[in-house]
């Protein structure tokens, strides 16, 4: 070994004794410190606090781990179930303890949901009806491996991936349906029905089961579609009575113009008012119009109009009147009966 290196090795284990020591020193002030801060707690905890069975429950579920549960509906049932037998039943935890257990086990959608509860005695069971109440929901359930099943691709051409995916699929179905019993056959029926509707009418009835956590049952669904069609039979009938009032009360008013066809009266109409009275005969005559009120035509005595001309009181519109020089000229026009 060259000297140099004796010189850095000596230095090195010289060092090395040095900071053991400080170390050894340190690690006697440390516990005597540690042992302390224990007596003085152990002192002042209150006497329910030293139960040695609690402790000892606390430890035992720290080494059970629970899977996080982040709002998966198909995941709540093994989840609420595990968590039930670990820290809901567990008499021996406070309301505390358990509301801790609870936000260490939720995370994602779950844990915004209990987010806003403080860590209080008070809290635990707000907190675990939340979750049930959200989660625990049969049709959300039912829905979800019900689309499962629904959307499997068919298996075309002969396809052994595509065979074991339908597989499993299937037995994960009947696996968690099972306990559903006459229920299943609600939720298969009502599910696949459900499919058939439009969207205005898929909508009307998730109003009408309305924010139920059950699954909706065939009779339900069956009462639903007769009051759907009881409602837009009758919408149906009124739309086409109100095209057919539309109509007449158009044609009996005038309100669309028979000579440009725009909205308004023929008496209202510039290019009748611009014409003169041969042409607004010729007019009236061409479109078969009553020569008293420019309605449709009809015999001058059965106009519904009790008014006759401004000027000579006879049974025509005074628009349609013609001074006596005027009168043998247009003796010839038809006269509409």
């Amino acid at each position: 070994m060259r000297a140099q290196d004796a010189v850095l090795l000596a230095q090195y284990m010289k060092e090395y004794e040095e900071v053991e020591d400080a170390w050894g020193e340190c690690s006697v002030v440390f516990r005597q410190n540690i042992a302390g801060y224990i007596a003085a707690e152990s002192s002042q905890r209150p006497a329910v606090q030293e139960a040695p069975d609690a402790g000892e429950n606390v430890v035992r579920l720290e080494r059970i781990k629970i899977s996080s549960y982040g709002g998966d509906y198909t995941q709540w049932a093994a989840f609420h179930d595990l968590f039930k037998v670990m820290v809901q039943d567990n008499n021996k935890l406070s309301g505390v303890q358990k509301l801790q257990y609870l936000r260490a086990s939720v995370n994602g959608k779950a844990e915004q949901l209990i987010r806003h509860l403080t860590l209080t005695e008070t809290n635990y069971a707000p907190a675990w009806k939340l979750l049930k109440g959200r989660y625990n929901n049969k049709r959300a359930i039912g829905n979800v491996y019900m689309k499962g099943i629904w959307s499997l691709p068919t298996s075309t051409p002969a396809s052994p991936i595509c065979i074991k995916r339908i597989l499993d699929t299937t037995e994960q179905f009947r696996a968690n349906t099972e306990s559903l019993g006459p229920d299943l056959v609600n939720l298969i029926m009502v599910y696949i029905l459900q499919q058939k509707l439009d969207n205005e009418s898929n909508s009307e009835w998730q109003k009408f089961i309305g924010s139920s956590n059950e699954i909706p049952t065939l009779n339900q669904f069956t009462i639903f579609l007769h009051q759907r069609f009881t409602i837009l039979e009758a919408v149906q009938i009124t739309q086409r009575k109100t095209v057919k009032v539309g109509v007449h009360s158009a044609q009996a008013t005038g309100a669309v113009c028979r000579v440009c066809q725009g909205d308004h009266r023929i008496s209202q109409c510039d290019t009748f008012l611009k014409s003169d009275i041969a042409r607004r005969r010729e007019l009236v005559a061409s479109l078969r119009l009553g020569y008293n009120c420019l309605h449709e035509v009809h015999a001058a005595r059965n106009c519904p109009s009790r008014k006759g001309c401004k000027l000579c009181e006879k049974k025509h519109n005074s628009m349609l009147h013609q001074a006596s020089s005027n009168r043998a000229a247009s003796s010839a026009l038809p006269n509409p009966k």
